[in-house]
């Protein structure tokens, strides 16, 4: 099987056009973080009882995936990037950094207000702070800057995915480890997890970034894509089933 996989990559860069299943993914990713956000949303808002039952909660362990498929759609996007150089890179984190400031702003901050506003709760204001949290974008933004840097050194592909592999274990050690100051506390919430509002902290997530830059590299080199489908989607299903049945059998 392995033997039959390898026979399905070449030595050189042969399959450069666009890539539809990347499409797919993409597609795929959006609707499930929406869905996944909404699910919240009902939780926080509305009916607790019917975000955490037993069909919702499980629904959204499944599509709560979508972030480290996004994470991984970035680095396959980067490795198949005709603009690749640090600047380009930097410009690229440069856009997501502007895109994140509006989105905070429209989803946290103005509402906030707003309801301040309305009600004069000192309360209201508490939610905008989210402003800092660590999100997707947030860590999409630290992620192309790494690359960025990683670029300007010249730091190969293996180097590279050992440096993010140390990074992980150094997140994973760092894990709860915090200050004591609020503000000092929130700025290393983009490194490791130090509050709540750090969902993708940098050390423990670049990894996945680099892993798909990698196999975007190897991506590149498929001769064969019906063969390798054929071989690696069944497989793909099985350690997938497996994976979320031991979710539920041992917990999250």
């Amino acid at each position: 099987m392995f033997k039959q996989i390898r026979n399905c990559f070449g030595k050189d860069p042969v399959n450069t056009g666009r890539q539809h299943e990347l499409d797919v993914a993409k597609g795929f990713i959006i609707i499930f973080m929406a869905l996944s956000h909404g699910i919240e949303i009902l939780g926080w808002f509305f009916d607790p009882a019917l975000a955490n039952g037993f069909f919702w909660h499980g629904f959204d362990m499944v599509i709560k995936g979508s972030a480290p498929i996004f994470m991984f759609c970035l680095g396959i996007s980067l490795s198949y990037s005709r603009r690749q150089s640090p600047t380009d890179i930097l410009r690229r984190a440069a856009i997501t950094a502007v895109h994140v400031v509006l989105l905070e702003l429209v989803r946290t901050v103005i509402p906030c207000l707003i309801e301040w506003l309305i009600f004069r709760d000192p309360e209201s204001l508490v939610y905008a702070n989210e402003i800092v949290c660590v999100d997707i974008l947030q860590f999409a933004t630290m992620a192309f800057l790494a690359f960025a840097l990683l670029k300007k050194l010249k730091v190969g592909l293996l180097p590279m995915l050992l440096i993010s592999a140390v990074l992980s274990v150094i997140g994973q050690l760092l894990q709860g480890v915090v200050t004591g100051s609020v503000v000092i506390d929130r700025v290393l919430g983009f490194f490791w997890n130090t509050n709540p509002t750090a969902f993708f902290p940098f050390f423990n997530w670049f990894i996945v970034p680099v892993i798909g830059y990698a196999l975007g590299k190897l991506w590149l080199r498929m001769t064969d894509k019906a063969t390798f489908f054929r071989i690696v989607t069944p497989l793909s299903l099985v350690i997938t089933v497996a994976y979320y049945a031991a979710m539920v059998l041992i917990g999250e």
